[in-house]
């Protein structure tokens, strides 16, 4: 089975609301799924701010988790003001307003308060402690807080993309219908699939 990251919405003010909430309905609560990654996108809907420590009881043990928080509505707003700073990240690349603005959808698609990343499948395919630490310098430096340079490495190394690749013109495949393998699992890495309902770009 795949290890995946889900954008989760709910009216709780929790982290991992699959895990809590007795009436959760991932159908109807989970805008997009990562599959292997933390796709790119996703981290510029939070700030450091944003990153919560909770702990949970599951299956009779205590269990520290760490995820973004943050009210729906100022998520969007920092995706949006992430923008210009995406854009000098990845200068290289195709313009990424194209793909802010399908992740936007996404997320509006679902009206609920709160948004959060459960992602602790792909936080523990490895070394926890180093992926969060690529995502608290991803999360700085979206906030202005640390170079660009630093933080499109570490959004590069969460989202599993290699450096010298590059982002489809989002607009294009969705106009033509058709896309490569290597396109698809790109745009996946930037912006995550369907899981149980669809997404705009799919």
């Amino acid at each position: 089975m795949a290890n995946r990251t889900y954008i989760v919405l709910t009216d709780t003010c929790t982290i991992y609301p699959s895990a809590i909430e007795p009436d959760f309905l991932p159908e109807k609560q989970t805008a997009a799924q990562g599959i292997y990654c933390l796709p790119l996108l996703w981290v510029a809907m939070f700030r450091i701010d944003d990153l919560k420590a909770q702990q949970f009881e599951m299956e009779g043990e205590r269990v520290d988790l760490k995820a973004p928080l943050a009210r729906t509505q100022k998520a969007l707003a920092q995706l949006e003001a992430a923008q210009e700073i995406l854009q000098t990240m990845f200068a290289d690349q195709t313009s990424v307003m194209d793909y802010c603005a399908l992740l936007r959808e996404a997320v509006t698609g679902v009206q609920r308060e709160w948004i959060t990343i459960e992602l602790d499948e792909v936080a523990s395919m490895g070394d926890p402690d180093t992926f969060f630490a690529y995502l608290e310098l991803a999360l700085r430096a979206l906030g202005g807080e640390v170079p660009h340079g630093v933080g499109r490495t570490a959004l590069l190394r969460l989202a599993e993309l290699e450096p010298a690749t590059r982002f489809p013109e989002i607009q294009l495949l969705m106009e033509q219908s058709r896309a490569t393998n290597e396109e698809s699992l790109t745009v996946s890495q930037i912006l995550g699939c369907s899981w149980l309902r669809p997404v705009p770009w799919e």
